[in-house]
């Protein structure tokens, strides 16, 4: 377990601590008790080529290390025995195929990327935030769909920044990547007119992530708006690129859908921002956009917007309760732009 301080052997009723690096890797393991000169007693250390093999050790024989807060070293053919797989680090792969079938190839290993990259079980994706002390915890799933891990760091300054990586070891950084990408998934056969309908009732989730190869996704993906902002990422010869779109009611619900209108998708955005990354030869999109009583009513001046749990009514009974009709409400879509665009 991720929250093991270290192991008690019963033969000699002892303690010993581990210290382990960024990936849960076990780098040396103290005795409780200080040796008779009254400094750390080391049972052992490891030093580690990256992708787990030992570099050099010294010590006894301890059963974890490498990724040791969630597995355990085999002593006989010296894998990583993880929950769901075992891990060969001389060669930096898995030894079986992905159970979660994520990811573009099945055995590498820790996305490519051993330098940052661990898995706690064998097939891992998802969002991860530091814990208290400095380990990472997965606090999300969103990425287990399009197989992609979310790493949220607070910097030194104050600032907020995600790393995004594949299962191939490509990464790009996200600004500000923990808030779009917190909330509620919703499934499959969620559409413009759920949406619609949970902002007008004051229903559904404030915030909703729309994640993979989905109607509603490809229905982005099919709007000219979006193809705009698409081609201009790739003319630039950029890494990422946040672009902000601007929508035009009358001339863009007629451009939306080859001149019909009816392109309600389009219409239900309106104005939404489009954010590219790059990761190795594919295109990672991360479209953001609210649905608000401004937008709703075309930006004229005495409209307001209010958040959820911010508007009271008196009920008949005379009891005060709040009224989320038509507070704000917020859609995060995340998928792989498709290759036709």
């Amino acid at each position: 377990s991720d929250s093991r301080l270290g192991t008690y052997n019963v033969n000699s009723a002892n303690y010993v601590y581990e210290l382990r690096d960024n990936v849960g890797s076990v780098r040396v393991v103290i005795n409780r008790n200080k040796n008779s000169s009254g400094q750390a007693d080391i049972i052992t250390y490891n030093d580690y080529f990256p992708y787990g093999s030992l570099a050099q050790s010294g010590g006894t024989t301890y059963r974890y290390d490498y990724q040791g807060a969630y597995a355990e070293k085999d002593p006989v053919t010296n894998w990583n025995n993880f929950d769901l797989r075992m891990y060969d680090g001389r060669i930096g792969r898995w030894l079986s195929t992905d159970p979660k079938n994520i990811g573009f190839t099945p055995y590498n290993g820790m996305a490519n990327n051993p330098a940052s990259a661990f898995d706690k079980d064998g097939g891992t994706p998802g969002v991860f935030e530091r814990d208290g002390n400095g380990e990472w915890k997965k606090v999300s799933d969103v990425g287990d769909d399009i197989g992609v891990d979310f790493y949220n760091e607070d910097t030194p300054n104050g600032k907020q920044i995600t790393y995004v990586t594949d299962r191939n070891g490509n990464w790009n950084t996200i600004r500000n990547g923990r808030s779009v990408l917190t909330g509620e998934k919703r499934d499959l056969l969620t559409n413009w007119k759920n949406i619609t309908s949970e902002w007008w009732n004051g229903t559904g989730p404030e915030k909703s992530i729309l994640e993979g190869d989905i109607p509603i996704n490809n229905a982005i993906q099919a709007n000219h708006l979006f193809g705009k902002a698409y081609h201009q990422f790739l003319t630039s010869g950029l890494s990422k690129e946040a672009i902000p779109v601007s929508f035009w009611p009358i001339w863009d619900n007629i451009m939306a859908d080859g001149g019909t209108g009816t392109f309600m998708q389009s219409q239900m955005m309106g104005s939404f921002d489009a954010s590219f990354y790059r990761l190795g030869d594919k295109v990672l999109s991360l479209v953001s956009d609210s649905k608000s009583r401004t937008s709703f009513y075309y930006h004229l001046p005495f409209i307001e917007d209010y958040a959820r749990g911010t508007v009271t009514k008196q009920n008949p009974d005379g009891s005060i309760s709040f009224d989320d009709r038509k507070t704000t409400t917020y859609q995060t879509y995340l998928f792989f732009v498709s290759s036709m665009q």
